[in-house]
């Protein structure tokens, strides 16, 4: 997770110096059974206990409906945790030089994709545009 995470913070644009656009598996973990709050959220495709993993803030603020709800639908209910690809920007979506917040890294979502079916079981995959 170390190569991944130093990859995303060195490449977050383009060679047009626009922003790249990712395609990341996303483990979402709640803190309790009503799936009111993250617990966790990390980059993999399954589930994990490690604490080696790449946290991460989501950062919704692009989508019309707010991401906490989404996945209130789209996850199983009776399951605390879901995998499902997101598609979005490294980085808030709106950068301040002030932002001191070292909770985690943020991504700004801009489309959540399908459930990652747990058949599936390890996605060792992230899909990046292309420069």
């Amino acid at each position: 997770s170390n190569e991944l995470l130093k990859w995303l913070n060195d490449n977050p644009r383009k060679s047009t110096n626009t922003r790249r656009m990712l395609r990341l598996p996303i483990v979402v973990e709640f803190e309790d059974d009503y799936r009111l709050n993250y617990e966790r959220v990390y980059i993999g495709g399954t589930p994990s206990q490690s604490g080696n993993v790449v946290l991460l803030d989501l950062d919704d603020t692009a989508l019309g409906m707010g991401l906490l709800t989404q996945l209130q639908r789209l996850c199983p209910k009776g399951q605390k945790a879901c995998a499902l690809w997101l598609e979005g920007y490294w980085g808030a979506l709106v950068e301040y030089d002030d932002d001191d917040d070292d909770d985690g890294m943020s991504f700004s979502v801009l489309k959540v994709g399908n459930m990652i079916d747990a058949v599936s079981q390890q996605v060792t995959t992230i899909f990046v545009e292309a420069n």
